[in-house]
């Protein structure tokens, strides 16, 4: 059967892009030119489009009367439109776009090219002279529309051009004046230039020349820093050594501050070899009178005898002096574990040379040479 979209298609057999989504909702078939299917046809799209006429005014939320007071369409005319006794215009719908923008309902483009499609199609469905009239006037409009629109834009497009002719022959005259200030100034910087490569030519070996010197000083000056700071170590090394001795004269040759008979009697007996004595006058310097060095010496003196509380108490001691290392040792004796075995397969301590220093302990024990403790 034969498609009744006559001019609306295009050369591909396609409807034009506006129409296309009406074909969906409009099926168009023609009979055998008997007239009787027409009128069907023609019945069922004026209904369809006062249908979408009806279903684009609802979101406004007004009565026909109310519609009527806002567009120039009497009341009776807009019945009309809705129930498709008669055919709205285009006019029609510019009005309706109105009132929904109006009600903050607004319709967008494709809707609206929606309800023109339909428009279109009912008219050319319905025939006779004042449809195909209106249709003249509509396209009469379109193409009025267009031309005002090309003349306006023809118009801006034309102010437009004058409005950068004369701004592009201001700037051009711009340039000008600027490119002869730069020609001025290009011919005094070569005058200037010459000179200058005159007085540069004197002045070139005299920078190299200082340039050199200026080497051999920042080289000198570097070996001295490096031998500034080298000696400021080992000052300051020293410096901190010393301190460490003062503070162990000092404490070493204070007289120790006992108080009464009993702390002389415990005295006596820890330097008589007691073990027992040795941890209890350690207890009493380290709770008592607070001297932490004399304390350490005699609980390392009881530890070395193989007492394994003097070998815990000196651990404590210590671990609160900030040598962990050492006071691993010592627990770990008094637990009958060997601590360098410990810190050998562990790999532990190497790097601030604490299994060192513990190995030097461990050897002055055994030669029974000096070695100074630590604070």
């Amino acid at each position: 059967m034969l498609e009744l979209y006559g001019d609306c298609q295009n050369g591909n057999g396609r409807l034009p892009e506006d129409r296309q989504l009406l074909r969906d909702r409009v099926p168009l078939q023609s009979p055998d030119w008997d007239g009787g299917l027409m009128e069907e046809y023609d019945a069922s799209a004026s209904s369809r489009y006062a249908a979408a006429l009806r279903a684009s005014f609802q979101p406004c939320g007004l009565t026909q009367k109310e519609l009527a007071e806002r567009t120039p369409f009497s009341e009776t005319s807009i019945s009309r439109y809705f129930s498709g006794e008669r055919l709205a215009d285009r006019k029609f719908i510019e009005h309706l776009v109105a009132v929904r923008a109006e009600c903050r309902a607004p319709m967008d483009a494709e809707e609206q090219a929606a309800l023109h499609g339909l428009r279109a199609l009912a008219q050319r469905s319905r025939g006779g002279e004042k449809n195909r009239i209106a249709q003249w006037q509509d396209h009469a409009q379109q193409l009025e529309a267009e031309k005002d629109a090309l003349s306006q834009r023809l118009r801006e497009a034309r102010s437009q051009a004058e409005q950068d002719r004369h701004l592009g022959e201001a700037a051009l005259a711009a340039l000008d004046r600027e490119l002869a200030r730069l020609n001025d100034e290009l011919s005094q910087a070569l005058e200037r230039a010459g000179h200058a490569e005159t007085e540069s030519d004197g002045l070139r070996a005299q920078t190299e020349e200082q340039r050199h010197q200026l080497a051999h000083a920042a080289a000198y000056i570097q070996d001295l820093e490096k031998e500034l700071r080298s000696a400021h170590t080992q000052l300051e090394e020293l410096q901190r050594e010393v301190r460490v001795l003062q503070d162990q004269v000092h404490q070493l040759l204070d007289p120790p501050r006992e108080q009464g008979e009993s702390q002389r009697w415990l005295r006596s007996a820890a330097e008589a070899g007691d073990v027992d004595a040795m941890i209890e006058l350690g207890r009493y310097y380290e709770e008592e009178t607070d001297e932490v060095i004399r304390a350490e010496h005699w609980y390392r003196r009881a530890a070395i005898e193989g007492s394994t509380d003097a070998m815990t108490l000196l651990g404590n001691l210590l671990v609160s002096q900030g040598d962990p290392i050492e006071a691993s040792e010592w627990h770990d004796r008094s637990m009958g574990i060997d601590p360098f075995a410990r810190y050998e397969s562990e790999g532990g301590f190497v790097a601030d040379g604490s299994l060192k220093d513990a190995r030097r302990r461990r050897n002055a024990k055994k030669t029974g040479s000096p070695y100074r403790y630590r604070l």
